[in-house]
C-alpha cells in the first residue's frame, strides 16, 4: 500500500503540522510504503532524500519564500509515486489544494487532517472560513476527514456538513531524560514560535515585574522566528537582559528540549490562538507545570478545562506576573488520561488506511 503524505512544510522546518506529518509518517512507514511530498522554498534542501526511513520529495515554490506560495511540479511528482492513499496534512496551503484536486481527479482515497490554527498574516487568517467553503466540495469527497482537537468537530460539522469526520488527537513524545536536571526554583520557560502573535513580549514584561520582588527569576524563550531580536532588545530596555535567553532545538535535539523544559519551575505558552498546541501537550506529558492564557481560544482553554494545564489571566505583563505567583501557590497534577502518544495517534491513522485497503479488496 503506497501512502503519500502532502504537507506544506516538513523537517527540518518546525511547527505543529510539520511535527504531525513527521511523527505519523515515521510510524506508518513501519507497515506501509510511505512518501512525503512537500515544498522546498529557496531550493536550499535536497530535492529527494530519506529522513527517518521515509522518502521525502520536495518541489520548488513561487515565490521562493513566504506564504502563500505556489508549488511547481507537485502533481508530476505525485503521479510518479502512484499513491493508493493520499494523507493531506492541513488545508491552508496551495499544496493541500493541489493534493485535494489530484485525489478527486484520479479517484484516489484521501484523508484530510484539518489542523485549524492561526496565521501570522491577519488577512490569511481572516480568509480561512472562506477557504474552507471553497474547498468544501473536495473535503466532502475525501474518504475521511480528521479533526485534531475536540472544539474543531463542531466547527467543521456545522460549516462543512462532513459525514466522515473523525477525531484523532495529536500525540506527544518528548524523549525521557536519563539524568533529569535539577529544577531551578526561579526559572520560567516560554514556548512557541517567535512571532508577535505568540505574545512572548508579555512574558518578558512579567519577568521584569517578578524580579522587582527581589527574587532572581530568569526566562528562557524556546522557539525560532522573526521576533528574536525584538525580544532581546525589549529585555535590554527593561533591564533584564542578563536574565533572558532565547534558544531553539533542532528535531534531532529533542532530548535537549526535554532537559530545558524540566529545569523550569513553570512553563508558559502565552499564545491565545492554537488548535491543539503540541509543544504544550509535550511539556505536560513530560511532567512540567504548564500555564496558558485564560483569554485563549477553545484550543487553548480546553486543555485547562480537561486538567492538562492551568489557565491564568494574561492580557498584560502584570496579569501574567500575578497569575504565575498565584499558580505557584496552588497544588496541581496534570490529568494524563487526556494525553495521547504519537504511537496511539499513528495507530488510528493506520486503521483508517487499512479500512480503505479493505474497501478496495471488496470491490
Amino acid at each position: 500500500m503506497k501512502v503519500v503524505i502532502a504537507s506544506a512544510r516538513y523537517r527540518p522546518s518546525l511547527g505543529g503540522v510539520e511535527t504531525h506529518a513527521r511523527e505519523v509518517a515515521m510510524r506508518l512507514s513501519r507497515q506501509f510504503d510511505v512518501a512525503v511530498v512537500t515544498s522546498n522554498p529557496g531550493n536550499f534542501l535536497p530535492t529527494n532524500e530519506i529522513l527517518d526511513g521515509v522518502q521525502v520529495h520536495r518541489v520548488l515554490t513561487w515565490p521562493s519564500g513566504g506564504d502563500p506560495f505556489i508549488p511547481w511540479g507537485w502533481s508530476r511528482v505525485c503521479r510518479k509515486l502512484a499513491p493508493d492513499v493520499l494523507l493531506i496534512d492541513g488545508y491552508q496551503s496551495a499544496i493541500s489544494a493541489h493534493a485535494l484536486r489530484f485525489a478527486a481527479r484520479h479517484k484516489i482515497p484521501s484523508i484530510v487532517v484539518f489542523h485549524e490554527g492561526a496565521n501570522p498574516n491577519p488577512l490569511r487568517h481572516a480568509l480561512y472560513p472562506l477557504q474552507r467553503r471553497v474547498l468544501g466540495r473536495w473535503f466532502r469527497r475525501a474518504r475521511y476527514t480528521v479533526a485534531t482537537a475536540p472544539h474543531e468537530i463542531d466547527l467543521y460539522q456545522r460549516q462543512l456538513k462532513l459525514k466522515t469526520l473523525k477525531y484523532i488527537p495529536n500525540g506527544a513524545d518528548l524523549p525521557p531524560v536519563q539524568n533529569p536536571p535539577q529544577k531551578q526554583p526561579f526559572k520560567i520557560v516560554s514556548i512557541g514560535r517567535l512571532e508577535r502573535q505568540k505574545r512572548h513580549h508579555l512574558v518578558v514584561e512579567a519577568l521584569a515585574e517578578l524580579r522587582r520582588d527581589g527574587n532572581p527569576w530568569s526566562l528562557t524563550i524556546l522557539g525560532v522566528g522573526s521576533e528574536r531580536e525584538n525580544l532581546l532588545t525589549q529585555a535590554r530596555d527593561l533591564g533584564v537582559a542578563e536574565a533572558v535567553t532565547v534558544a531553539a532545538f533542532e528535531g534531532a535535539e529533542r532530548d535537549g528540549m526535554s532537559s530545558e523544559l524540566l529545569s523550569a519551575r513553570i512553563v508558559i505558552a502565552p499564545s491565545t490562538f492554537e488548535t491543539h498546541p503540541m509543544a504544550v501537550v509535550e511539556a505536560a506529558l513530560l511532567g512540567c507545570r504548564v500555564v496558558v492564557p485564560r483569554e485563549g481560544n477553545s484550543g487553548v482553554v480546553s486543555l485547562a478545562e480537561r486538567g492538562v494545564v492551568e489557565a491564568i489571566a494574561s492580557e498584560t505583563g502584570s496579569d501574567i506576573a500575578h497569575g504565575l505567583r498565584e499558580a505557584l501557590l496552588r497544588d496541581f497534577q496534570t490529568n494524563r488520561e487526556e494525553l495521547s502518544t504519537w504511537d496511539e495517534c499513528a495507530d488510528q491513522f493506520r486503521r483508517l488506511i487499512e479500512e480503505i485497503a479493505s474497501e478496495r479488496e471488496r470491490r
